[in-house]
């Protein structure tokens, strides 16, 4: 009897959680764990890493799984690197547990961190702006990179004169194809025709052609250079120049979008309930996978209208934040909008639930650039090709 519970323990002992579990059901699970502990389990077993491994389980798990890592990218305007700030954790741990210092990648030698300006995310990769002619996509997670050129790209070099222009920036994904493209549109004066320029990592080139811009949105005040990426399409808001009075007619604001898949522009209206005078001028923003504008209201408070059902125009609902210049960021898993208190220099959360301000003790002066991004082991197309022009 004896010899017989000794003889089962030593063969427990040697069994390993691979002979528990089927490679199937591990698989499932792997998909369902945060990004940020994916990685470490690598050394759980031979069988675990070559699943976390496989090519194909990024992809899936960016699109499965059930409790996405949202990290803020700040970019101050002083001599402090950039940081990343993971904001799942940042109103529990408090943001000196939470903050990591990165460092841009570079196609220079001498690389500094002031030339560098930040676009937007899409999928985990992060678009920068390098002086003097370079466009940077990064993954900060992973820190693969790409690195292409746009020197003497339709005679805007260095890409600061375009970026000073009536010009829109867009980087997005091409479900389709696969394919990451970066897009730049502007109105050539010399010819009165608005031209798009899109570069596609995939190819690793260039295409440019002509097009038809909804109401010459390049004529009006464009609030945002850079596009929202969401539900497979770039979205810019767009109102006219302000007047000789104070504020915007709403009625001249219009939501442009680009369709990643056909190729085209059309466009969106905003919600008639707006209010006509404003200020400042609104901006886009996506919350919690849905379309949202956001301004700063007279009554010292801030407006935020999110479209809970995309390109349902019925489904856009308002949030009055008792803040003036909240600008938000992300929403919790809690149903919490999280932002800047722009006057406080700090992160703030409002609650939906209670209406109350919670301020966290994050302070971010002289704030430079900043960017939201979902935390992703996703590869750009060919990767081999990284850091090639």
């Amino acid at each position: 009897m004896d010899m017989d519970v000794h003889s089962n323990k030593k063969n427990n002992i040697n069994i390993s959680i691979d002979d528990i579990l089927p490679a199937e059901l591990v698989r499932e699970i792997l998909m369902r764990i945060p990004i940020k502990n994916l990685v470490r389990l690598r050394c759980v077993s031979k069988l675990w890493n070559t699943l976390i491994s496989d090519p194909n389980l990024p992809k899936s798990h960016f699109d499965l799984s059930l409790a996405p890592s949202h990290r803020l990218l700040v970019y101050p305007d002083d001599s402090t690197k950039p940081t990343t700030v993971d904001l799942d954790a940042l109103f529990l741990d408090g943001p000196s547990k939470t903050s990591t210092n990165v460092s841009f990648p570079s196609n220079k030698e001498n690389q500094s961190d002031d030339e560098f300006y930040i676009f937007n995310s899409c999928r985990g990769f992060i678009a920068l702006f390098e002086d003097p002619h370079y466009i940077v996509i990064w993954n900060p997670l992973t820190r693969s990179h790409r690195v292409f050129s746009c020197e003497g790209y339709k005679n805007y070099s260095p890409m600061r004169k375009l970026l000073k222009r009536s010009a829109m920036f867009g980087f997005g994904y091409d479900a389709s194809e696969d394919d990451y493209l970066v897009l730049f549109a502007w109105r050539n004066t010399r010819q009165m025709e608005d031209c798009l320029g899109l570069f596609s990592l995939r190819t690793n080139s260039w295409t440019t052609s002509k097009v038809t811009l909804p109401k010459d949105p390049l004529k009006k005040r464009i609030i945002s250079l850079s596009g929202v990426f969401l539900n497979g399409a770039i979205h810019w808001w767009i109102a006219p120049r302000f007047g000789t009075g104070i504020g915007i007619d709403s009625g001249g604001a219009i939501i442009l979008v680009f369709d990643m898949i056909e190729r085209r522009f059309w466009e969106m209206p905003v919600p008639k309930e707006i209010m006509t005078n404003y200020h400042p001028p609104g901006a886009l923003v996506e919350l919690g996978g849905c379309l949202a504008i956001w301004f700063s209201n007279f009554d010292k408070k801030t407006d935020i209208w999110i479209m809970k059902e995309y390109r349902v125009q019925s489904s856009w609902t308002a949030y009055k934040i008792p803040c003036f210049f909240f600008r938000p960021l992300y929403l919790s898993n809690d149903g919490d909008i999280i932002g800047f208190d722009m006057l406080k220099s700090c992160l703030a959360k409002y609650n939906v639930n209670n209406g109350e301000m919670l301020q966290s003790c994050g302070k971010f002066c002289g704030l430079n650039d900043f960017c939201m991004y979902t935390e992703s082991l996703l590869a750009l197309p060919d990767d081999f090709m990284e850091g090639k022009e």
